[in-house]
C-alpha cells in the first residue's frame, strides 16, 4: 500500500474552490465531525493526474530509505520507506500538483482555516506484510528553513534542508521558522485492485487516547 503524505500550515485565510483543471468533479466525499473534522475523499483527482502521480512515486520512491525509529522516546519504529521530493521534483514532474494553490485554496477553505505557505510532502510504501503503526496525532510545532519560498508561493521541506520539519521544541533551531500543522493529508496510490480486509494498508481514526478504534 503506498501513501503520499501532505501537511498544510496555519497562516493565510483560504476558501474552497471546487473548480480545478485536476480536482475530480464526480469526486465522492465522505465528511465527519467526531472525534474530529476530517474528510474522506474517493477519486479526488482526475484519472489522468492520478497515473501521472502513480507513475511518478513508482519511479522516485526507488530511491527511498527505511524510515526506522521515529522521535527521540520509546521506540517507535515506523516500518515504511521514505523518499522526500526535491525542489526539482515538484518544479519539473506531476508532483507540482501538490504546490499548486487551487488545491491549497480548496483544503483550507474545506476546514475552514487559515494556512501558510509552509508546506511538505513524504512519499511512503508500506510493504506487506509491514508492522502496524501506532495511534498518534499529526498536531505538532514545525521547523522550516528560514528562506524564501522556493516552489512558487510556497516554502517546501527538502532533501538536505538546513532545518528539520519534525523538530518541534522552542530553543533547537531557533533561526527556522516555527508554525503548526494545521491539516494533514493522505493521498494513497497506487493501490492494488485485488485488496481486500485484512491485507493491512488502512488509516485507523481513534476517537480518544486510549486507542479506541472508531473507523
Amino acid at each position: 500500500m503506498s501513501q503520499l503524505q501532505l501537511d498544510y500550515n496555519a497562516g493565510q485565510a483560504s476558501q474552497p474552490c471546487l473548480g480545478s483543471s485536476f480536482l475530480n468533479p464526480a469526486a465522492e466525499f465522505h465528511v465527519n465531525s467526531f472525534p474530529y473534522d476530517y474528510v474522506v475523499i474517493r477519486d479526488v483527482f482526475h484519472e489522468h493526474i492520478a497515473t501521472a502521480l502513480e507513475l511518478v512515486f513508482e519511479k522516485v520512491i526507488a530511491g527511498g530509505n527505511s524510515i526506522g525509529k521515529v522521535g527521540e522516546v520509546g521506540e517507535l519504529i515506523y516500518d515504511a520507506i521514505n523518499y522526500t521530493p526535491t525542489l526539482w521534483d515538484l518544479r519539473n514532474s506531476p508532483l507540482g500538483v501538490f504546490a499548486s494553490p487551487e488545491l491549497r485554496t480548496f483544503l483550507a477553505g474545506l476546514f475552514d482555516l487559515q494556512v501558510d505557505e509552509n508546506m511538505m510532502i513524504g512519499m511512503h510504501r508500506h510493504q506487506p506484510p509491514s508492522k502496524a503503526g501506532w495511534p498518534h496525532t499529526d498536531f505538532a510545532v514545525v521547523s522550516y528553513p528560514r528562506e524564501p519560498p522556493n516552489v512558487g508561493p510556497f516554502r517546501f521541506t527538502y532533501p538536505g534542508s538546513p532545518s528539520h520539519y519534525s523538530d518541534d521544541s522552542r530553543d533547537r533551531q531557533p533561526d527556522a521558522i516555527k508554525t503548526a500543522r494545521a491539516i494533514a493529508c493522505l493521498y494513497y496510490l497506487g493501490n492494488d485492485p485485488d485488496w481486500r480486509d485484512g491485507m493491512g494498508g488502512e488509516t485507523g481514526i481513534y476517537c480518544d487516547r486510549a486507542a479506541t478504534l472508531l473507523d
